[in-house]
C-alpha cells in the first residue's frame, strides 16, 4: 500500500510540474476546445438544415414565390462561415 501511495505522489508531482506550462498558454488553450465543440454543434445543425432544404427542393416544395426556408438555410450557413472566421481570428490573435 505504501508503494502505491509513493507512485501516486510521484505522478502528482510530475503533473503539477506541467500545470504552469498549461496555464501559461493563456486564453487560447482554455477557449479553443469549447469554441470548436460549439462550432461543431452549429455545423451539424447547419448540415441537417441544408439536407432538409435539399429534400424539400427535390420534392418540389419550393416555388418562385415560396423560398423563405431556402433563404433562411442559406443565411444560417453563411452566418456560420463568418462566425467561425471571426472566432478563429479572435482567438488566434488574442491568444
Amino acid at each position: 500500500m505504501k508503494r502505491i501511495k509513493i507512485n501516486i505522489a510521484k505522478e502528482y508531482r510530475e503533473s503539477a510540474k506541467m500545470l504552469p506550462l498549461a496555464q501559461n498558454q493563456g486564453y487560447f488553450l482554455w477557449s479553443t476546445f469549447p469554441l470548436v465543440l460549439l462550432h461543431l454543434a452549429h455545423l451539424s445543425g447547419g448540415i441537417i438544415i441544408v439536407l432538409y432544404v435539399l429534400f424539400k427542393t427535390l420534392k418540389g416544395k419550393y416555388s418562385k414565390g415560396n423560398t423563405l426556408g431556402f433563404e433562411l438555410a442559406v443565411t444560417f450557413w453563411h452566418f456560420l462561415d463568418i462566425l467561425w472566421l471571426y472566432l478563429f481570428l479572435f482567438v488566434s490573435f488574442y491568444g
